[in-house]
């Protein structure tokens, strides 16, 4: 890798935590178990690294880092004031949902918690959402359901998919906001930056009531996804903080 190779031991990772030159990064691997720790050497200052950023990293004996540069950001990633990170994954629930407490699926980061009651939540769909490492009071749901990344509480709209999708994309397009809506949560202003969630998500909670406004986009929802519009509306009927 420092000749430019990617071998069978490189990976790619976020950092999760940092104290001086002491670094923790969480390797994009489902089977992970833990997170990687090890002893930057001075870099020179492109190469600093700190909360939320990635890198790509030749990893020997299983998890001794040995080399290691930054990269652009491999998933969509938030840092929040705590200085917690947040990274936005796509799941399913091959295992279906059953029980009080759900796993969820990420091909990126394998299992997922979902420690609250999420009644929006359709076995059958996929979710674009913000997951992030779970906190001390879910260490005990952690460690029995084996998951090292958890739903935090976000509104969850289910994937439209194929045609579905590009007609909305077509509507998205043709607002004369578009541009300032779709700014949110570039990649400029998201990635690695330390951004409170809740504000961001405001943006986009005023950007689907605005789509959702208008009667054609209504009328088009039920035809396409009589679940998806009644989820919509679920959502937008509840008080706004």
């Amino acid at each position: 890798m420092n000749n430019g190779f990617i071998t069978s031991k490189t990976q790619k990772g976020v950092i999760t935590r940092t104290l001086g030159n002491l670094i923790s990064v969480w390797p994009l691997n489902v089977h992970q178990e833990k997170e990687l720790v090890f002893q930057d050497r001075a870099p020179i200052s492109s190469q600093y690294l700190k909360v939320g950023d990635w890198i790509q990293m030749e990893v020997e004996r299983g998890d001794e880092v040995v080399y290691r540069e930054k990269i652009e950001p491999v998933l969509q990633t938030l840092v929040t004031l705590r200085g917690n990170i947040q990274v936005k994954t796509r799941i399913y629930f091959p295992n279906g949902i059953n029980s009080e407490h759900v796993i969820g699926y990420s091909d990126d980061l394998g299992k997922v918690g979902i420690f609250f009651h999420c009644p929006e939540l359709k076995a059958n769909s996929l979710y674009d959402v913000w997951v992030s490492r779970p906190r001390k009071k879910f260490a005990s749901l952690a460690k029995r359901y084996n998951v090292h990344w958890y739903l935090i509480r976000q509104p969850v709209v289910p994937l439209i998919r194929d045609g579905n999708a590009r007609f909305f994309r077509k509507i998205w397009s043709n607002d004369d906001n578009s541009e300032h809506f779709n700014s949110t949560l570039t990649e400029n202003n998201v990635n690695s930056c330390e951004i409170n969630f809740s504000y961001a998500l405001n943006f986009n909670d005023y950007a689907l009531r605005k789509l959702y406004s208008d009667p054609k986009v209504r009328e088009a929802v039920y035809q396409c996804n009589s679940d998806f519009a009644r989820s919509i509306e679920t959502y937008l009927r509840k008080p706004r903080d």
